[in-house]
């Protein structure tokens, strides 16, 4: 679990969720295979990655979220967890934006982008994930 970003506080403020509901903010699907060197992934690649599940943070949780303990026992996830929902589970919350800007070292334009945000039933949450960690099987 990691703090939330001043970003993600303001956005929970404003979009704050009810009964056993979770807002999360969700992760793009990387584009790039290597980030150092800018190496792009083919469609198919990134296409994998979202058939079944997609990451995100959780940045709020409604007040009955998470208090089933026959369903969430020992690990209860908290706000800043990284987790998996499936990928067309919960309600789209539209109208927040953030500035993009510098990616890699690489200067792009900076430019205003709507931001997926996604409220979901606490029980559709998968699994916890470790922060920004990559496992390599040998």
């Amino acid at each position: 679990m990691r703090e939330l970003t001043s970003f993600e506080k303001e956005v929970a403020e404003n979009a704050r969720p009810i009964s056993w509901k979770v807002l999360l903010l969700m992760e793009p699907v990387d584009e790039f295979a290597d980030e150092t060197k800018l190496i792009k992934k083919p469609d198919s690649s990134r296409e994998k990655e979202q058939i079944s599940q997609d990451k995100g943070r959780i940045i709020a949780v409604g007040p009955a979220a998470f208090e089933d303990p026959d369903v969430f026992g020992l690990f209860t996830p908290q706000c800043g967890d990284r987790v998996l929902v499936n990928r067309h589970s919960g309600g789209r919350v539209l109208g927040y934006y953030q500035k993009t800007g510098n990616k890699a070292g690489v200067t792009k334009k900076e430019e205003i982008v709507e931001i997926d945000l996604r409220v979901v039933n606490d029980k559709d949450i998968n699994n916890i994930l470790s922060e920004e960690k990559k496992v390599i099987f040998e």
